[in-house]
């Protein structure tokens, strides 16, 4: 192995004195990092506007301690929107009571989907604002519903017009009461289930794309590789200077990419409902490295096979529709069962989905992480193999 040394560092000194290949490691990670800040100034400057419903049920519950009246004001003046709306004609309400004290079990109903909206008022409520009193109510939904946010958007804008002197949402010290009863922010489930691992994989791909195929296929094509291997050097350390000199400079390119992930994606996530963990950074950092070092393995196995730059590009381009589509797959279909974590290439898409939706079970993780470095190996073990081989190395 006396030669490996130098063969490693003559590779790095190609990588880094080249210009064409330093863009190749770190534009990725500069792309990833404007990418998402320009998701997050798009997703907080823009409001989100629920759709039209249509030939739906609204199921509404409110309180019974609103006061004497046969309904609430407030409920009056929905079933006077619904009538008068040309948006609502294909819709419907029903209505259901409860005692206050049950409140909490009603709420149960809103996350289970049973009622769209709950109307939660104070004692005598009416009768107090129209007495000019001060006096608060609550409105709570499930915002991973379309119908529910429809109908709590309205409800919301009606009571604005119907009562003064009022309080929503706001509780006996003055703080707010979140009234979203959802776990997390269905549209920020959706981006970062889909858009995150695409756009992540998609450019970290694009490095390998970049930087492989001229490692081996680009000195056949040039004839210095079978110069090379006309040398005393081991074709051993050939293969694993080569190998090494990969991994190393597209962990550098991932620990930028990274970084821009961790710099731009709290500007992202500034516009959704939730925020991120340290933890989950942690394991998408190593997500992140090891799913490189398994496309280096790809495109150094598929360098060694092809006889020149352009036919490794050729086979490697493709690759990443196939990575961007089961990203899209695993933001679409449930995979979170531990058999997906055995299945190469859609563990690490659906493994991002959940860290990021914080759902991530660490047996999953820990075998998408074992899946990818037994496979980085084994294209790794196969390409120095194939370095023996006449047929494959002088074309």
């Amino acid at each position: 192995m006396k030669n490996l040394n130098h063969i490693f560092r003559k590779e790095m000194r190609r990588f880094f004195t080249d210009k064409r290949m330093l863009a190749a490691l770190f534009l990725p990670g500069v792309i990833i990092a404007v990418f998402y800040f320009l998701m997050g100034n798009i997703m907080t400057s823009s409001a989100v506007t629920s759709t039209d419903v249509t030939d739906s049920t609204y199921v509404i519950a409110y309180s019974n301690n609103y006061g004497s009246a046969e309904k609430p004001l407030l409920t009056m003046a929905f079933d006077t929107y619904m009538q008068n709306s040309d948006k609502e004609k294909t819709n419907k309400v029903e209505y259901r009571t409860f005692p206050i004290a049950a409140l909490e079990n009603e709420k149960q109903k809103v996350v289970e989907g049973k009622y769209d909206l709950i109307i939660a008022f104070s004692d005598d409520f009416d009768t107090a604002v129209q007495a000019g009193k001060g006096n608060h109510l609550d409105l709570y939904y499930n915002g991973a519903t379309r119908k529910a946010t429809h109908v709590y958007q309205i409800m919301g804008s009606l009571v604005r017009v119907t009562y003064d002197n009022y309080f929503v949402n706001i509780d006996a010290k003055g703080q707010s009461i979140p009234a979203n009863l959802a776990p997390k922010d269905y549209m920020g489930n959706q981006i970062m289930g889909i858009i995150f691992p695409m756009v992540t994989i998609s450019l970290l791909f694009s490095t390998v794309v970049s930087i492989c195929p001229d490692a081996v296929a680009g000195e056949k094509e040039r004839g210095t590789m079978a110069a090379m291997l006309l040398t005393p050097i081991d074709r051993k350390e050939l293969a694993i200077g080569k190998a090494l000199a990969l991994l190393v400079t597209s962990l550098a390119s991932g620990a930028v990419s990274f970084l821009g992930i961790a710099i731009s994606l709290p500007k992202m996530m500034s516009g959704l409902s939730f925020s991120l963990d340290w933890w989950a950074y942690v394991l998408l950092g190593f997500l992140v490295l090891t799913t490189l070092t398994l496309f280096v393995g790809i495109g150094l196995l598929v360098s060694t096979l092809t006889k020149s730059s352009k036919e490794a590009t050729s086979y490697l381009g493709p690759m990443t529709v196939v990575f961007v589509a089961l990203a899209v797959l695993s933001g679409t279909v449930k995979t979170g069962s531990i058999g997906f974590a055995f299945i190469p290439f859609l563990n690490v898409t659906s493994c991002m989905g959940m860290i990021l939706q914080g759902s991530i079970s660490i047996p999953f993780f820990v075998i998408t992480i074992g899946m990818s470095a037994v496979l980085t190996a084994v294209f790794m073990f196969l390409s120095t193999k194939l370095f023996s081989s006449e047929k494959i190395m002088v074309k």
